[in-house]
């Protein structure tokens, strides 16, 4: 009875592509076309030591406030992002779907799933357990958050908690600052600690922490971040992200 009652729902409500809207039932929720194109960004060589996101240090100096390794990790990132219209206009699937979550939080549970997966299988390897884990995230801010109506960090993570089946908690409020594409590195890192203000009664001493931003540029964000939840008593932080910015070639 169940498989036909199932069957009867594929009928009337048949899988689609997340991306381009074509029936699929690949298990990344993407049709066949756009999971190979999606699957081959994520192996997107650094321009310096010609490592994958998975692989590379390069650019990674806000590993320096965390003390936290997973399963021989520092931090997690799915795939590398460029930024630039070329790469959109090029149709790199990844970058359009950080776009769209960005501005309509579209792809939320798509990038949620990616992340569980891949956490799921770092800390296989690791002496941790991650029902002891947290999940935070470092927030929009308000003037963005009025202008799109969502953050996107908070929708990415309630999924995650949700298929984790571990607490979710907002430890931070983000105050009105510069814009951080305009400033160099030492005064983002300035920047992103006087805007990021830690919510200390929401922040659990000795907790272990997963601190999610959607994109890691300089790291300045993860570091302020970071050294606020040691600074208020956490145990352990680690830095999960949709993508890290593609290094600079040397």
């Amino acid at each position: 009875m169940d498989r036909l009652v199932r069957k009867g729902f594929d009928l009337l409500c048949p899988a689609v592509c997340t991306y381009c809207g074509k029936k699929t039932k690949t298990k990344f929720g993407l049709c066949v076309d756009c999971s190979a194109k999606y699957l081959a960004e994520r192996q997107t060589s650094c321009p310096n030591c010609g490592q994958t996101v998975e692989f590379c240090s390069c650019g990674c100096d806000f590993r320096r406030i965390s003390k936290t390794t997973v399963g021989g990790k520092t931090h997690l990132s799915l795939t590398y992002y460029t930024g630039s219209q070329e790469a959109y206009d090029a149709g790199r699937i990844s970058e359009r779907m950080i776009l769209h979550l960005k501005d309509k939080g579209t792809f939320a549970r798509f990038f949620a799933d990616e992340l569980c997966d891949e956490l799921e299988r770092l800390f296989a390897h690791s002496e941790y357990e991650l029902d002891d884990w947290i999940l935070t995230y470092a927030p929009r801010s308000v003037h963005n958050f009025m202008k799109y109506g969502l953050d996107q960090g908070e929708e990415v993570t309630k999924y995650m908690a949700k298929r984790l089946g571990i607490p979710c908690r907002r430890t931070f409020e983000k105050l009105a600052g510069e814009e951080q594409k305009h400033l160099t590195m030492e005064e983002r890192l300035i920047n992103a600690s006087d805007t990021l203000v830690p919510r200390e009664k929401s922040i659990q001493p000795g907790g272990k922490y997963l601190l999610f931003d959607d994109i890691i540029t300089s790291g300045a964000t993860v570091m302020a971040a970071s050294w606020h939840l040691y600074a208020c008593g956490a145990a352990e932080v680690f830095p999960i992200s949709i993508a890290r910015t593609l290094p600079k070639e040397k």
